[in-house]
């Protein structure tokens, strides 16, 4: 997004904020404030896992003193069309910022917003093929049901929710200024009272195209190539070397998903089950190598001690096999891809041509627990990462997290997670296109050989009003990550001050 109209975004939030201090009517007007003071350490130079992952990529990864504000206007015209403003930042970083507007069933939002998509609605999941809160929001023009709709002439048995976006990358990486376009698509049976329980399934997709190489090469971004990136086709540059290639010039990536919710008593059960695609060809919905299984108990409101709890196991280890991505001279036939059909390596998240991958500013926006090279450095040896920014994408993890409430003021939140990391088939076989590495070579030195494993907890205390006429919260974040990687511990202690008006 340019600077023009980031800085005009940023004047119409203090034109709303003007606005929600002159309001005549309070009714129809409300703001939500939170801003908050604090320190972060660790007994290493960088932070421990849970400090700044899944935390909308505003976490500097050095031990700091921080200040943060998070803001939320809202508006409503009438009673079918509302405004809606925030912005959220810390230190310098400003991570969202946008201005949207509901009008009966249907959103449009303009600017970064911070917002999932998939998975299920809680903040104790990690894993996600989707649109995860590891990144900062991209900038974006969104348009969106809001929430699940009825569809007409079927007693409320069918419901559909769906969204679109389009947006910008950053220019500090290797293709500057590239396109994101996203959409996704949900249906939901509401049967409990015939079969037990609803299910609802849907897909995700998202396409990277457009933006400028390094080498002045610009990628097609014209209407019509959107359409293309929309349908999942091929993009080719008319300017490029490389126009034959098999591959897309798009970095089509996704995943399908399957959630089953059952209420028991005053229970809630969901199980979500989550596979990922690198190319359209291969979207399906079940794939019984890679996958998310997800299972969230939330109990009824009086059991304050024990509040949810979520359990996740997750595995992308398969990658439609190690044979190689498509045929070549070297390789002409199966035989000679030792057996293994085409089409294999899929490299989750990463992509020959966009090679900053599915990551903003350095995050990946996806799975937290896929590695950048980046932020290896902090704690590995150099290694090739073969022109990839996410060198870590195969992995197995395991993952349960809890909250609830040590006393009427007291609530907690903790996180556990297990994860074996095996690095990616491109380190392992010395390239994406070779049968090299340790295909002739048993004592091939890969830094992911074999898998090394890590282990990564958080403990959160929030005390709320500990003063109860004044409006603040004292919150404690304390985290240990060890394994065969490193070693390391960290806290992160604030102060949080609240207003809210509605």
């Amino acid at each position: 997004m340019s600077v023009v109209l980031k800085k005009s975004l940023l004047f119409f939030l203090g034109v709303l904020f003007f606005q929600w201090i002159q309001a005549k009517d309070p009714k129809k007007d409300s703001l939500v404030l939170s801003v908050s003071t604090g320190v972060t350490s660790a007994s290493r130079d960088f932070l421990p896992f849970y400090l700044t992952q899944n935390r909308w990529g505003l976490i500097n990864e050095e031990p700091s003193l921080f200040s943060e504000i998070l803001a939320s206007y809202h508006y409503e015209i009438t009673k079918n069309w509302s405004i809606q403003s925030g912005v959220h930042a810390r230190n310098s970083t400003v991570g969202s910022y946008y201005i949207s507007s509901s009008f009966r069933n249907f959103k449009f939002s303009l600017g970064a917003k911070a917002q999932k998509t998939g998975g299920l609605a809680t903040n104790l999941a990690i894993n996600q093929f989707g649109l995860s809160p590891n990144a900062r929001p991209l900038p974006s023009f969104t348009f969106e049901t809001d929430g699940y709709l009825p569809i007409a002439k079927t007693k409320d048995y069918v419901w559909i929710k769906g969204g679109m976006s389009k947006g910008q990358f950053e220019k500090n990486r290797y293709m500057k200024n590239a396109l994101l376009h996203s959409k996704n698509l949900y249906i939901k049976l509401k049967l409990e009272e015939f079969i037990g329980f609803n299910i609802s399934s849907g897909f995700v997709h998202f396409a990277q195209y457009g933006g400028t190489s390094p080498f002045g090469v610009g990628q097609p971004s014209t209407p019509k190539d959107f359409w293309k990136a929309f349908t999942g086709r091929e993009l080719i540059s008319e300017y490029d070397s490389l126009s034959t290639e098999k591959n897309g010039r798009g970095n089509h990536l996704g995943m399908t998903e399957i959630i089953i919710e059952k209420s028991l008593k005053n229970h809630q059960l969901s199980l979500d089950y989550q596979t990922p695609y690198e190319r359209i060809k291969d979207l399906h919905y079940f794939n019984f190598h890679d996958f998310i299984l997800a299972l969230n108990w939330k109990l009824p409101v009086t059991t304050k001690w024990l509040e949810e709890v979520h359990l996740e196991y997750s595995q992308t280890m398969w990658q439609n096999g190690p044979g190689l991505p498509q045929s070549s001279s070297i390789y002409p036939t199966k035989e000679s891809n030792y057996g293994y059909e085409f089409g294999g390596r899929a490299n989750y998240n990463n992509h020959w041509l966009y090679r900053s991958g599915f990551t903003y500013h350095h995050q990946t926006m996806g799975n937290p627990l896929f590695m950048t090279y980046q932020f290896t450095q902090n704690f590995m040896p150099l290694y090739p990462a073969y022109e990839v920014s996410i060198t870590n994408n195969r992995i197995k993890s395991f993952h349960i997290a809890m909250t609830g409430f040590l006393s009427s003021k007291i609530q907690y939140r903790s996180q556990f997670t297990s994860v074996v990391n095996f690095g990616s088939y491109t380190g392992l076989f010395d390239g994406l296109n070779s049968w090299a590495g340790i295909t002739n070579d048993l004592d091939y030195d890969y830094v992911f050989r074999g898998g090394k494993w890590q282990y990564y907890s958080l403990l959160e205390l929030k005390y709320q009003q500990p003063i109860t006429k004044y409006p603040f919260d004292l919150s404690l974040m304390m985290a240990r990550d060890f394994g065969d990687f490193y070693s390391n511990w960290g806290l992160e202690i604030s102060i949080v001050y609240n207003i809210q008006n509605k």
